[in-house]
C-alpha cells in the first residue's frame, strides 16, 4: 500500500481480500491502543502517549474514510449490476408473458431491486 493516504489512486482501486482484512485489523489495533489510553489515569500519561494519541486518532479516521469509499464502490457496483439483471428480465418478460414462473421470479427479483435501490439512495445521500 502507498505510504500517502490521499492518494487518490489508493481510493479508487479494488481492494482484495487480503488488503482489505489487513486495513481492518490495522484499524481495530489503533482503536485497541486508543481504548488503553482512555482508561489510563490522565497524571499517567506521558508526552509521548499524547503524541501518539493523535497519530493513531489521525490513523484511524484515514482508514475509516478509505473503508467507507471502497464500500460505496461496491454499492455502485451491485447497484449497476442489479439494474442490468432488472432490463434483462423485463426484456424476457417481455418476450413471454404468459410463462408463470419466469413472472414470478420477475416480481420477486423486482421487490428485491426496489428495496436495494431504496437503501441504496439513503445511503448514498449520508454520505
Amino acid at each position: 500500500m502507498n505510504s500517502n493516504p490521499f492518494d487518490r489512486n489508493e481510493y479508487v482501486k479494488r481492494l482484495t481480500d487480503t488488503e482489505r482484512n489487513q486495513l481492518i485489523e490495522k484499524l481495530q489495533q489503533a482503536l485497541d491502543w486508543i481504548d488503553e489510553y482512555d482508561q489510563k489515569e490522565p497524571i499517567l500519561r506521558s508526552q509521548e502517549d499524547k503524541k501518539k494519541y493523535l497519530q493513531k486518532s489521525s490513523e484511524t479516521a484515514v482508514i475509516s474514510h478509505q473503508l467507507s469509499q471502497h464500500a460505496l464502490i461496491v454499492l455502485n457496483q451491485v447497484a449497476y449490476l442489479l439494474t442490468d439483471t432488472m432490463e434483462v428480465m423485463e426484456i424476457a418478460m417481455d418476450i413471454d408473458p404468459s410463462d408463470d414462473d419466469k413472472y414470478y421470479t420477475y416480481c420477486e427479483l423486482r421487490k428485491s431491486y426496489v428495496k436495494f435501490m431504496k437503501a441504496f439512495k439513503r445511503e448514498f445521500r449520508n454520505n
